[in-house]
Order: C-alpha cells, then structure tokens, then sequence
C-alpha cells in the first residue's frame, strides 16, 4: 500500500496592509486519498482542503495524513515582506508639445523589485521602467504600480495637467526694419 511521499505546498509572504499568508498543499505524491491536512505552529488546524489561511509569520509543520492513516510532513515559514511603498511627487502642469520625466522614488533596493507598470501607456516612452518620458496632448493621471520579488504592491499617482494653448515665444531682439 502507498505511502504519501510528498506534495506540492506552498507558503506565502504576507504583504503590508494583508491579514496575514497562507498556507496551501495542492497536490500528494502517492497514499491513498481523501487526505486530511494538519496545520501546526503560530495558528493551528486541521481541513480536508490543504488550505489554511490569515496565518501569522512563523514556522508552520504540515502534516498530510491519507485514508490508510499514513503520513507525510513538511516544514514552511510564512515572513513578512519589507514594507514597499513608491513616491512620483507631485502633480504638475506643461505646455502641450512638451516632454517631462516621470520618476519614481521606491523604499526598497532595486534587487528587491520584479516589476514597474505605469498606466495608462499612451503618451509614454517606456511603460514597464522605474522612469519614463511623457508627452501627454491632454491632461491625463498616470500611476505606476511597482510589485517586489515577494508579490507586494505599492501605487502612486500623478496628474500631469496639460495647458493646451502650447508655449507663447516673445522675441526678446527684434528689428523693426527686418534687417536682422
């Protein structure tokens, strides 16, 4: 008779502002089915699914028992990821036909990061860089979402406000009988 010898389990990091991670065992190796699942360390349980969830940072042992009695156990830790938090500064107003740099002031080191996404894309150099040029014909909010190795999201919004009406150029020199 088949023993478990093993699963597929997986522990999440949890997030600022999130309750707390989760626990979830997908798939066993072998035994005999049902499962039942037991859950030990900060918060314990016992369920028929492999899902726990709003479980603190800490050590965690699951145990997989299936309906022969037999077991397989693993051992996760759930942490809790820095805190992340992204900066554009703030709002400002261009002429039209003008280009301005959007940067973005991040809390965390650059390895810690896995993704930028600015939005909406229209009007932008690069829609997935810490910085982009933006040349907007109308005055328009962009955000940028940035996501850590971790999975955690930060936003921050900036809204670009367009004066349509273009730059007015006054010659500072002129000549009034056109010779230069």
């Amino acid at each position: 008779r088949p023993i478990p010898s093993g699963a597929d389990v997986e522990a999440s990091v949890i997030c600022e502002g999130q309750q707390g991670g989760t626990i979830i065992a997908w798939e066993v190796y072998d035994g005999v089915p049902p499962s039942s699942y037991q859950l030990r360390g900060p918060r314990s349980g016992t369920n028929k699914t492999g899902y726990f969830d709003v479980l603190p940072e800490g050590a965690y042992s699951l145990v997989i028992i299936d309906a022969n009695n037999c077991s397989w156990d693993t051992t996760l830790t759930i942490l809790t990821a820095p805190p992340l938090s992204v900066d554009l500064g703030t709002d400002s107003e261009i002429f039209l036909g003008d280009t301005v740099l959007l940067s973005s002031t991040v809390n965390v080191q650059d390895s810690l990061i896995r993704s930028y996404q600015w939005g909406p894309t229209i009007w932008l150099s690069c829609a997935t860089c810490p910085e982009t040029g933006a040349f907007p014909k109308e005055t328009t909010t962009y955000n940028l979402t940035v996501t850590d190795i971790f999975g955690c999201e930060a936003n921050d919004d900036i809204q670009l406000f367009v004066d349509e009406r273009g730059r007015i150029y006054i010659p500072t020199v002129f000549s009034p009988n056109g010779d230069g």
